[in-house]
């Protein structure tokens, strides 16, 4: 019995040896994922993440009425951007009477309109972030609580338009109203036409009007001055023709970094640091100047998305979905000679080269 299974054991290991050295069985590359229609709301669903988010299966809740909190009507109108692959960020903007305070909710339910089931969000788990303020052009907001809706997308998904239900709940279980919003998907960065944008860029010059021709540098160490006059041994600002008035050195602002980041796949950054130096009027005095220097500046993660037709650059800053930022921008944008123009307002272009 023994020599009998010995045999077999080589035998088996024999033919499985074969096996793998066959051309025929060699194993073939992976199946391409299945992009999902976001106009079919059950594989939508199932594709999607939502952040300390269950699935329920069943109608949405119904608000509870008097007591409840109140999500703004007016405030959900802008159609939200959305990067395949990034997120979808919900504020939460209530309806608050004058004098009080937003309540913090309890959880949220969130659902694909057309779906057959909803999310449950617990707030009560941390999103390692609070609701940041607004700091580029975004959605208009009333009251926040300190919480947000975080979705994250497929990234082979259909660039087109879903809607979602919110609402949300107290730690009584009341159910506020129920709004719906808007959430237009579109394609991570632009694509191998646009992999000219994917380099860290830094102002070079500026001018205000493109009619101009007139450029200006764009970074500039600048030292202040100006005329004071000492009233009760405190200094005071005054004009050059008051008597006892003198000039004074009232401090300098250095730029020290200012540079964005396009990276692959849609992923950019921005980063800003200054340094100044200020006169401190409060506790100066005639005789003994005292000077405040602190350091300013942020980063900022976002999606970006061109569209090479338009030349228009969306900006989604969406803090990769752990710390409750969102906000967009569409700025037009081109490449020309290796340079990178930006317009930023009505009439004026910035002038960036690689870093």
């Amino acid at each position: 019995m023994k020599k009998t299974i010995l045999y077999l054991t080589v035998a088996t290991g024999f033919l499985f040896a074969c096996s793998k050295n066959s051309k025929n069985d060699a194993p073939g590359p992976d199946p391409a994922p299945k992009t999902v229609n976001v106009k079919d709301p059950k594989a939508l669903t199932a594709a999607v993440k939502v952040y300390h988010g269950s699935l329920v299966n069943g109608a949405f809740p119904d608000a509870s009425g008097a007591g409840a909190p109140v999500l703004s009507t007016t405030n959900y109108k802008d159609v939200i951007p959305a990067i395949s692959g990034r997120y979808a960020v919900l504020p939460l903007i209530l309806n608050v009477p004058d004098g009080q305070n937003p309540t913090a909710p309890k959880g949220a339910y969130v659902k694909i309109v057309g779906a057959d089931s909803y999310f449950d969000i617990d707030f009560s788990k941390p999103l390692n972030g609070r609701q940041a303020p607004t700091k580029h052009n975004g959605i208009a907001r009333d009251a926040y609580a300190d919480s947000v809706v975080v979705i994250k997308l497929p990234e082979d998904i259909t660039k087109d338009t879903f809607k979602v239900e919110l609402a949300i709940y107290n730690a009584q279980k009341q159910v506020s109203n129920k709004v719906t919003i808007a959430i237009a998907t579109i394609a991570a960065g632009g694509g191998s036409a646009n992999t000219a944008f994917q380099a860290t860029w830094i102002p070079s010059r500026y001018k205000d009007d493109s009619t101009n021709l007139e450029w200006k540098p764009a970074m500039v160490d600048r030292v202040d001055s100006g005329y004071l006059v000492c009233v009760n041994n405190q200094l005071n600002f005054s004009e050059t023709n008051i008597p006892g008035a003198k000039k004074y050195y009232l401090g300098e602002y250095h730029d020290v970094k200012n540079e964005t980041t396009f990276g692959a796949g849609g992923q950019g950054s921005s980063e800003y640091l200054v340094k100044r130096k200020n006169l401190d009027y409060n506790k100066s005095t005639c005789d003994n100047l005292v000077y405040v220097e602190n350091n300013d500046g942020s980063k900022e993660v976002f999606g970006w998305s061109y569209n090479t037709s338009t030349q228009l650059m969306t900006l989604v800053y969406d803090g990769n979905g752990i710390n409750g930022e969102f906000d967009f921008e569409v700025i037009r944008m081109r490449i020309e000679n290796n340079k990178l123009y930006m317009n930023e307002r009505l009439k004026g272009i910035r002038e960036y080269v690689k870093k």
